[in-house]
């Protein structure tokens, strides 16, 4: 069957978009797995379909690229966003719905804001252990599930080996969970390189990653209120802190861009 989609990247985190408003694509596994393959099919790190919503304005139904569902794509929604936008579809705030939540999202030109809400805490000051080695990590939720580890030399870390075990572990069974390794050099700044579940691998960039990262560092009182993430790319990410209900809230901004436009033929 042949597919109309769009490659767009957030930071580097490649993905594909379908506007699947019919809601006609099949919602096969091996189809996804197949189509995100860098090898095989066109390559990403997940997929996005654009659907109606009852509730909101449109629907974000992303997909890992071993094919599974999974709840919040930082960068992805920036760049559905995106494509809403270059689609003609053109509001002061967007409402985006995904399987949790209702994620208001603004179209600044070449950038696009999102309101992620307040991160929910799961396990803090959380030591872990393969039984060979121990990590302390902040362990939240920021749209999926993230195990915050600082270090003091980002570049050294073996994030895909260390990642991989720690996704693993049984304490995070049976989901799994992202993992990252931050180096705050300045209240204004932090670096992050992130393992993502699902991808089962290192990413140049992870929108909930630095989302996650950076509600812990401003809890421990690392950060002040508008900070700058740096992933693996380098390709910027802006948090910003806002007084919430509860708790802080934080925005998101970052770069969506379009890569190109095609047809894929595959089944």
């Amino acid at each position: 069957m042949r597919y109309h989609f769009s490659k767009y990247h957030g930071a580097g985190n490649d993905l594909i978009i379908i506007d699947d408003r019919p809601a006609q694509f099949p919602e096969s596994r091996e189809l996804i797995q197949k189509i995100c393959h860098r090898n095989y099919g066109i390559g990403s790190d997940g997929l996005i379909l654009l659907r109606e919503d009852p509730l909101a304005d449109y629907r974000m139904v992303f997909f890992n690229p071993d094919g599974n569902q999974v709840a919040m794509c930082g960068n992805g929604i920036r760049c559905l966003v995106h494509f809403l936008h270059k689609l003609g579809i053109e509001k002061s705030i967007y409402h985006i719905a995904t399987v949790k939540k209702v994620y208001p999202c603004r179209h600044l030109g070449e950038k696009v804001a999102v309101n992620m809400g307040a991160p929910q805490i799961l396990q803090w000051d959380y030591a872990i252990s393969d039984g060979q080695r121990f990590w302390k990590c902040y362990v939240v939720d920021s749209g999926v599930p993230h195990a915050i580890i600082f270090t003091s030399d980002l570049a050294k870390e073996d994030v895909g080996g260390q990642g991989k075990i720690i996704r693993n572990l049984a304490c995070f069974s049976p989901e799994g969970v992202n993992v990252s390794f931050i180096h705050v050099t300045s209240s204004d700044c932090m670096h992050i390189r992130t393992y993502e579940r699902g991808v089962e691998a290192e990413t140049l960039a992870c929108g909930t990653a630095a989302t996650a990262a950076s509600f812990v560092a401003r809890k421990l009182g690392l950060l002040s209120s508008k900070v700058e993430v740096f992933p693996l790319s380098r390709e910027k990410i802006e948090i910003n802190f806002h007084s919430g209900d509860k708790e802080e809230e934080v925005e998101m901004i970052g770069q969506a861009t379009c890569v190109y436009q095609a047809v894929v033929d595959m089944e």
